[in-house]
């Protein structure tokens, strides 16, 4: 039998799923937090490499080993991983599409509660001893429309919570069709007649930036929008400009943000994210003990998968 594949973990990763590596018979590295320079300089003696979206995988990193087989992700995106050049290698990319979908609705829902209900401000209230319900006076999902831009599994995952919070769907995905349980209509209207818009759609050059001025202008008065894909997807410059000034009523919910910085290093943070009406979480969305299991063994099978396929015994 050909030699087992080796296998570096640059970022984090459950210990169960290194368990099931190694029980497979692969040589695993376990090296979280590796940085750039390092992980060039090391790379050329591994079969598989396995990276989060803090660890982007570029032209260099792959171009670096002839024995390079595999480029993986524990992550639904794959947007930090240099595709062209691993096609060109022929180096097989895998992600864990899907397996973050519950814990990424859950997360939107939190938010919506947390912007609706004024829950942490009430629970930090009553650790000063304060005892006024007066102050914090909170609206109901129950009614309002929910807008969903970009229909694949986490927005699948937000129509059932949805619903089951009596709120009225809308959703707007290119690639889907209309039927009895989904109203799809242009992105534009479902910005229009949306009291929520919450935003699941990949990072490509396609969306890139392409929720602009014009459809932040277009939603009601006192809209939320959510984004929990990717920071890159919105303009954050005209975002900015609207959450300071003509539009001021709107809030806005996000777990991305545009050139995020590894987890631990200092956020540059743009202006909005200090501003009343945002609410903004650092990437938490599939950080979940659920999630990582589930994406973390979605990843270690298809390596395994993967390996049986190519090797000859």
């Amino acid at each position: 039998m050909m030699n087992m594949w080796s296998i570096l973990i640059a970022d984090n990763y459950p210990q169960s799923c290194q368990d099931y590596l190694e029980k497979c018979g692969f040589h695993v590295v376990y090296h979280p937090g590796i940085d750039r320079d390092e992980l060039l300089k090391i790379s050329s003696g591994f079969d598989v490499i396995i990276a989060r979206i803090s660890t982007p995988i570029d032209r260099d990193i792959v171009y670096n080993s002839n024995q390079l087989k595999v480029v993986a992700s524990p992550t639904a995106g794959t947007n930090h991983i240099d595709l062209d050049a691993c096609h060109s290698r022929g180096i097989k990319v895998f992600s864990a599409q899907g397996a973050n979908a519950q814990s990424v609705a859950e997360l939107l829902f939190a938010l919506l509660f947390q912007v609706n209900r004024n829950i942490a401000e009430a629970i930090t209230h009553v650790k000063s001893y304060g005892w006024n319900k007066y102050e914090f006076l909170g609206h109901e999902l129950f009614g309002k429309t929910i807008g969903i831009c970009g229909l694949g599994q986490i927005g699948r995952q937000i129509v059932t919570l949805g619903k089951a919070f009596g709120m009225q769907i809308l959703t707007s995905d290119p690639y889907i069709k209309e039927n009895n349980e989904i109203v799809n209509i242009s992105l534009h209207d479902l910005f229009k007649r949306s009291d929520i818009v919450t935003l699941h759609v990949p990072l490509t050059t396609e969306t890139e930036g392409f929720i602009g001025r014009e459809l932040l202008e277009s939603l009601p008065k006192n809209a939320i929008v959510a984004n929990l894909s990717r920071g890159e997807i919105i303009n954050e410059n005209a975002l900015n400009e609207l959450l300071a000034g003509t539009r001021s009523d709107l809030r806005y919910l996000a777990d991305v943000v545009c050139n995020e910085p590894r987890p631990g290093e200092k956020l540059v943070a743009p202006a909005y994210v200090h501003y009343p009406n945002t609410y903004i979480t650092p990437h938490i969305g599939a950080w979940t003990v659920e999630a990582q299991e589930r994406a973390g063994m979605i990843i270690a099978k298809k390596i395994h998968s993967f390996y049986q396929q190519t090797t000859v015994v």
